[in-house]
């Protein structure tokens, strides 16, 4: 790996290497049964790079005791200082050499053929950004709440048509297998805002790129209560309707357009910022004009569930008693 001015540079990627992505942070407690799911992959070509994020817990001592079993395939990385799950995902992505990179959750469980179906499925069309898949709903012992996360009404998006990803994300990061050269061209990650998921999938549509997905479930997804995404509603804590707005308007604004080549996201992202903007300045008269301008181009290309509609809509009138 080179360095330019004291920074990591990613060296030219090694064929058909996968390099599986993990961020931990204090994950002593299924540390040790996700690393080992990986290490029972069916597809072998792989390195595993584990960034710690100045855990306190027993995670370095776990992964020091299976790194000596694994010395060629483990990697231990640990941050000077706290940088959060995007800033340590993206330090992860510059120290990967793989043609590949499958981003790691430290508490899930991966299927053995996971990287080898989603390999496959990249492989079969070398323009692919990245390929994904569904998951198994599992609780904090493994047991299956829900066969998987996304259904049939959800439409996940693959191809190169996917507008929804201006109002949801719908790709699960855990499930990804990218191209290291894609990804690359789209980093930095967000330091607030977007996880590494819904950006990629964003600029993904934004560079033009398609995309593809492996309809059956691949990993089974823990949810707990200690889950930085995905947590169950009763363990989060509730933030009012302003902190949310300017939550999503903050996401929006935190993308680098001059990247984009796509000029019709661009121009969706932009309006939906300035529907935001408005909302969050109390003019709801204007905030409703630009929500009708929105919606309709974006209605053009999509349909767009109803639900996510009037949920704008009546955000414009709690808009208005913002303090």
């Amino acid at each position: 790996m080179g360095t330019e001015n004291g920074n990591i540079t990613p060296d030219e990627p090694k064929p058909g290497l996968i390099s599986v992505v993990m961020a931990t942070y204090n994950g002593e407690r299924y540390l040790a049964e996700q690393l080992g799911s990986i290490l029972n992959q069916s597809y072998k070509n792989m390195e595993i790079i584990c960034v710690d994020d100045c855990s306190t817990d027993g995670t370095i001592g776990i992964l020091n005791e299976i790194k000596r079993s694994y010395p060629n395939i483990i990697k231990i990385h640990r941050n000077e200082q706290n940088l959060g799950l995007r800033k340590t995902f993206e330090k992860g992505t510059l120290l990967a050499n793989g043609e590949f990179i499958a981003y790691s959750d430290q508490d899930d469980w991966w299927f053995p053929v996971k990287l080898r179906e989603l390999h496959r499925k990249i492989t079969e069309n070398r323009k692919l950004a990245f390929v994904y898949s569904n998951a198994e709903l599992v609780d904090e012992n493994l047991q299956l709440i829900r066969e998987t996360v996304f259904s049939p009404k959800d439409r996940p998006f693959k191809g190169d048509k996917y507008y929804n990803v201006v109002f949801e994300n719908r790709v699960m990061g855990c499930t990804i297998l990218a191209r290291t050269d894609f990804v690359q061209k789209v980093l930095p990650f967000p330091s607030k805002g977007f996880y590494q998921d819904w950006y990629l999938a964003i600029m993904a549509q934004a560079l033009n790129y398609p995309v593809d997905y492996v309809d059956k479930p691949l990993i089974k997804y823990r949810r707990h209560r200690s889950n930085v995404v995905g947590r169950d509603k009763k363990f989060k804590k509730k933030s009012s309707y302003k902190e949310r707005t300017r939550r999503r308007y903050n996401q929006l604004h935190s993308l680098d357009f001059s990247k984009f080549r796509n000029p019709k996201l661009e121009e969706l992202l932009k309006m939906e910022m300035d529907m935001l903007s408005l909302i969050l300045e109390k003019k709801p008269i204007k905030a409703y004009r630009s929500l009708r301008s929105f919606y309709g181009e974006l209605e053009k290309l999509i349909t767009v569930p109803s639900r996510i509609k009037y949920s704008d809509m009546r955000l414009i009138l709690r808009g208005m008693f913002f303090r």
